[in-house]
């Protein structure tokens, strides 16, 4: 089955701020994007395979890189519409698809980790899949797979 996205105008004007505090010192976590008008919708598809998320996770405490942390999960992102239009296939087994991202303004990791958390499979899963001493150098991608984003990795400040 092929899936398009086509006549798309979509005028949303939404800034989410997600925010991981604790009680004292920084926050543990902290994002915002920022979604506006578009004519497109970045389709994904995914299925029941567990699969590396779109970035890595910086973990630092008091300014220093402790570890580069990568993410797995499950249903896990298979593939991106080429031209505005995805298919599905009946062979590959059940699949979800991911309408989650206008435009391609919604960073990779955010998409992939909604898209688990939204499975109605049941096994949806995540799981740390490994950790590296030090910083996620920009531009090293340790397995991760790339969109074409140039958007930076999460750092998660404890």
């Amino acid at each position: 089955m092929k899936v398009a996205a086509k006549g798309v105008n979509l005028r949303p004007d939404v800034r989410i701020d997600v925010r991981l505090a604790r009680e004292i010192g920084e926050d543990v976590f902290r994002e915002s994007v920022r979604i506006g008008p578009t004519t497109s919708l970045a389709l994904r598809r995914y299925d029941q395979r567990m699969r590396r998320i779109g970035a890595q996770q910086e973990i630092k405490a008091a300014g220093i890189s402790l570890a580069c942390v990568t993410v797995d999960a499950k249903p896990g992102f298979a593939g991106a519409a080429g031209r505005g239009t995805i298919t599905l296939r009946g062979a590959d087994g059940p699949q979800m698809l991911s309408l989650l991202d206008p435009g391609g303004q919604v960073p990779d990791y955010a998409v992939d980790l909604l898209t688990h958390f939204m499975s109605p499979f049941p096994g949806a899963e995540w799981k740390v899949a490994g950790a590296e001493a030090g910083s996620c150098a920009a531009g090293v991608t340790r397995g991760a797979r790339t969109t074409g984003s140039s958007r930076p990795p999460v750092t998660v400040v404890p």
